[in-house]
């Protein structure tokens, strides 16, 4: 996998490799029969994956273990979304597969996920098509690699600490329609690419941010008159992070549903002054939807 004294070398990685040794007896007994050698090898690459993405996340303190490193199948490590307004389950949190048991979507938005994304994600190339780690602490820069992501539809990164140059090649995705890269203002460069001649939804409804149509690109870009991003995107709704505001082509500023976020008490990832400040004024406290509310 890589060399221990390497410059691929790190410790979520020794962390994550360790894990597997332990975990291969636990395969083996799951193997369908005249499968071994197939199934084996690539149901070890999924499970290692998974195990750097949790190491390198610090996993241990997520709100949700969502079964990561358990002796479940890695496709039945994820947990049931419950939709709170209409208090029924919508959606799955953790891992999504396809009837192969390949994985097709890692959904760890809102769970208190600190550190940084591993570019061994995209070794899952041949079946990924969601990635959502929305809101939560996640640092540094979004891997190069993910430009490899070729069946790829939705990235969600947004409300993280994001930094550095997006990568030229995921704006060149073919397949990709819906991109959520707000609230990463440190991001730079240029999403223009994944417009492609596709019409991106601008609606709002009550400030929350909805998606009139299948496609939708958002993120901090100039189109906001106050946003210093330096992001540029032809297609995109651009949105302020400094105001949470989201100024979309077919109108005005309007403020987005600023929902609680752990993220912001976090070392590696703090508000800025001007967050703070319209924090303080616009959003005081939050609802049982954890949605920003100034009815306290």
């Amino acid at each position: 996998v890589f060399e221990i004294d390497g410059p691929s070398s790190s410790a979520h990685r020794i962390a994550a490799l360790e894990w597997l040794i332990d975990d291969i007896p636990t395969n083996v007994s799951h193997t369908p029969d005249g499968l071994f050698g197939y199934y084996l090898e690539w149901k070890m690459i999924q499970r290692y994956i998974l195990a750097v993405l949790y190491f390198s996340t610090n996993g241990p303190e997520w709100m949700d273990s969502l079964h990561f490193l358990s002796s479940k199948e890695e496709c039945e490590w994820h947990a049931w979304q419950v939709d709170t307004d209409k208090m029924v389950t919508s959606s799955t949190k953790g891992v999504e597969c396809d009837e192969p048991w390949q994985i097709r979507g890692i959904n760890l938005a809102y769970n208190n996920a600190v550190g940084t994304i591993p570019p061994e994600i995209s070794f899952l190339n041949e079946s990924m098509k969601t990635i959502d780690i929305g809101y939560n602490a996640i640092y540094s820069t979004i891997p190069s690699s993910f430009g490899k992501l070729s069946k790829l539809t939705t990235l969600t990164l947004s409300h993280n600490c994001l930094s550095g140059h997006i990568p030229e090649d995921i704006a060149q995705l073919p397949h990709l329609i819906r991109v959520k890269l707000f609230g990463n203002p440190m991001l730079t460069g240029n999403l223009t690419g994944v417009c492609n001649g596709r019409e991106y939804s601008s609606s709002t409804k009550s400030g929350f941010v909805e998606q009139a149509f299948e496609s939708y690109a958002g993120i901090d870009c100039p189109g906001c008159v106050t946003s210093e991003s330096l992001v540029e995107c032809e297609c995109c709704n651009c949105v302020d992070s400094s105001t949470f505001t989201m100024c979309s082509k077919g109108g005005g500023p309007t403020h987005y549903a600023v929902k609680a976020n752990l993220h912001w008490s976090k070392e590696e990832c703090t508000m800025s002054s001007s967050q703070v400040l319209w924090l303080e004024e616009n959003c005081p406290c939050f609802d049982y939807n954890g949605v920003c509310s100034t009815d306290c």
